[in-house]
């Protein structure tokens, strides 16, 4: 008999602590919860990718040499970037530059007066970006080259195109299909986004370009009803507890509103109740004939019932593979021709 058809699939969590009044801890947000996921995916040889914060690892090494006890939390996350790269998974880069206006003084006071890479200089993002990927260097042997922005923020792309290309930055996954937040200061509009699974593209990442410098490889997106976010909202009474032990940072009410009333769609994601729509959304992703499936979510605000979740899918769907980004490094566009 042969054997079914494989589809590849990637998963890749934005590595992160918390941004709201409380960042909750290394070990609740990060460590604890991505050991718990990978420790699942290893019984189906799945393997991970994160894309890191590195102006938080950078934050939280510069703030080490005055805070002592802050040491051995940059060394937890050391240790566990390199056994995770050591075994096959994957990071690349995030970047959340806001970490370069908070300081640690018995906790972090968090200052998103600059959450975007946008709201800095020029030159300042051009050492940003190179900082950053010098930070993950020292993590991983393999290639760094895939980037996602930081709360979406890609837009408008051609300001930050240069630093990314001095750094050898040229594949993105940001984008997900009918994003959208208009929030001021963390604002990003994918709703002209093209519904393919892979394209190249030059100074607009919504834009396929045959000749494009970068590739988008966009994180997958479905389509919901409201009542799944009346569900949500509902269960928050009850809610499943997240491994994560910080607050989130607040959404204007326009955000929640629009989910309360409308179709909307979001990116395809295994955080808490998210989880439960990865077979709709492989569903809606099969049937538009997409190369890749691309799930994101967040250590920090996973559950042991995502994860649970997760693995039913995986077992649901055995002809996924999942890949990291490291399946597409020989996909750097050198000809004119993708």
């Amino acid at each position: 008999m042969s054997s079914p058809h494989r589809s590849m699939a990637v998963l890749a969590l934005d590595y992160e602590i918390f941004f709201g009044r409380n960042c909750g801890t290394i070990e609740n947000c990060m460590i604890r919860p991505t050991n718990a996921l990978v420790k699942m995916l290893d019984k189906y040889n799945a393997k991970l990718s994160l894309f890191v914060d590195a102006a938080f690892l950078i934050a939280l090494r510069q703030a080490s040499i005055q805070n002592k006890e802050l040491v051995s939390e940059y060394d937890k996350i050391a240790k566990q970037l390199r056994d995770l790269t050591s075994a096959g998974h994957d990071i690349q880069l995030h970047i959340h530059p806001h970490w370069l206006d908070s300081v640690y003084n018995n906790g972090w006071q968090i200052d998103t007066s600059r959450y975007r890479l946008h709201d800095f200089s020029g030159e300042k993002r051009a050492s940003i970006v190179r900082d950053c990927k010098e930070e993950l260097t020292e993590h991983s042997d393999s290639p760094i080259f895939a980037y996602r922005a930081g709360g979406w923020c890609l837009q408008p792309f051609p300001e930050i195109k240069s630093q990314l290309l001095e750094n050898d930055i040229w594949l993105d996954s940001t984008v997900y299909a009918g994003g959208l937040s208009e929030e001021q200061g963390r604002h990003y509009d994918f709703r002209g986004a093209e519904e393919s699974a892979l394209w190249r593209f030059e100074s607009d990442p919504l834009v396929s370009d045959s000749t494009g410098t970068f590739i988008e490889l966009p994180i997958s997106s479905v389509s919901l009803s409201p009542f799944f976010y009346w569900k949500l909202a509902l269960a928050k009474s009850t809610p499943q507890p997240t491994f994560g032990d910080g607050t989130s940072m607040k959404a204007n009410l326009g955000y929640y509103l629009t989910r309360l009333l409308m179709r909307t769609r979001g990116p395809v994601s295994i955080d808490g109740k998210k989880a439960d729509t990865l077979q709709i959304a492989l569903e809606q992703s099969t049937a538009a004939k997409h190369q890749y499936f691309n799930i994101m979510g967040h250590p920090k605000s996973i559950s042991q019932q995502s994860i649970d979740t997760f693995e039913k899918f995986i077992r649901r769907n055995p002809q996924l593979e999942f890949v990291t980004f490291q399946h597409f490094y020989n996909q750097r566009p050198k000809t004119k021709r993708l």
